[in-house]
């Protein structure tokens, strides 16, 4: 059974927490570096034996991840298609033909054919789950652990502890979930949410590409909340990396906020380079924008930054961090060589 759009809510991540698994399968995925000599994966041919305790323990990791500010909606490309597409189509439209082992295997040999020596080495796990009553698949890449457990002994009437180095630890409370994907249908589409904790949410390209892009064949969904941050991101980038004057970078700050909190329906990049951005530098935003993938003119949507656009934070030569509600930008000048704060000191205190 499949949903029909009309029932949906606006993001996949809504509904995560209706998730139930099934079943599951784990393959250990490493990566090819230099000097290695026959290092591939290494494919198990049976299910993971579930329990009702570590069915609860993945499904509350994978909720977790799929919930956070480190996901997003994404679909697949019909210009870069890679076997995942393919591979998950398939399994979602022959369910009772297709082997949910030899899916898993497939798709962990898929995953190791595009990790580079940098990426980080793991397991891969396929989750066989519902939805609430919709059929869905997780792609899970995890860390593997290595710890330790203490126990007591005694000899000779004295007692002590020994310590047992345990390896291959998975999913404790301190597991890295490195990136995730859960895939449902939707009559001929396919509904997708992608999770990556080894990026930072506002980065532009939240997902690590090789992930997204190599792997998954997917990318991020152009509607206005998308776009409107990927604006955004690009445009700090922009002035940190490229305006050298630290007033004009304070200053195009400053307007880039105020553009951004307008209401105004869209927002034009042709207009803000002209009105904002010095002279010598707009020919090189708006060539910056568009290798960063922002369209001349799009819908304004605030909902995804609107907690970046309250805050300002800088970050002086020093090391100084200061941080600036919006209600108190007027009591902070910034000059070519100085900070001025016009305010009473009230809190001091150290931090680790």
């Amino acid at each position: 059974m499949s949903i029909q759009r009309e029932q949906l809510p606006l993001s996949l991540k809504d509904r995560v927490a209706l998730l139930t698994l099934r079943r599951a399968i784990f393959h250990l995925v490493p990566v090819a570096k230099k000097g290695a000599d026959k290092v591939s994966p290494l494919l198990m041919d049976e299910e993971t034996p579930l329990n009702a305790e570590n069915v609860h323990l993945i499904q509350e990791r994978v909720k977790g991840t799929l919930s956070s500010t480190h996901a997003f909606d994404v679909e697949f490309n019909p210009n870069n298609v890679t076997p995942v597409r393919k591979v998950v189509q398939e399994y979602f439209a022959d369910p009772a033909g297709a082997s949910f082992i030899a899916v898993s295997q497939e798709l962990a040999r898929t995953l190791f054919t595009v990790q580079k020596g940098y990426n980080s080495p793991g397991l891969l796990a396929l989750l066989d789950c519902v939805l609430g009553s919709d059929r869905a698949l997780g792609l899970v890449k995890l860390e593997n652990e290595i710890g330790s457990r203490l126990f007591p002994e005694e000899a000779d009437g004295r007692r002590h502890y020994s310590m047992e180095v345990l390896r291959d630890l998975f999913l404790t409370e301190g597991t890295r979930v490195f990136k995730s994907a859960l895939f449902t249908p939707l009559q001929d589409e396919m509904l997708i949410l992608v999770s990556d904790d080894q990026r930072s949410s506002l980065r532009v390209n939240e997902v690590a590409r090789f992930f997204l892009e190599q792997f998954l064949g997917c990318r991020r969904i152009e509607v206005g909340h998308v776009v409107t941050k990927r604006f955004y991101s690009a445009a700090v980038e922009f002035l940190n990396s490229r305006v050298l004057v630290e007033t004009q970078r304070n200053d195009l700050y400053d307007d880039l906020v105020s553009q951004l909190r307008r209401q105004i329906r869209r927002l034009d990049v042709r207009e803000f380079a002209r009105d904002f951005v010095p002279t010598s530098l707009r020919d090189e935003f708006l060539r910056f924008m568009k290798e960063r993938n922002v369209p001349v003119s799009f819908q304004k949507d605030t909902s995804e930054i609107n907690s970046y656009l309250r805050k300002k934070v800088i970050k002086t030569a020093s090391g100084i961090i200061l941080r600036v509600p919006e209600e108190a930008t007027s009591l902070v000048k910034v000059e070519s060589n100085r900070i001025i704060v016009n305010d009473t000191p009230e809190v001091i205190r150290g931090a680790a």
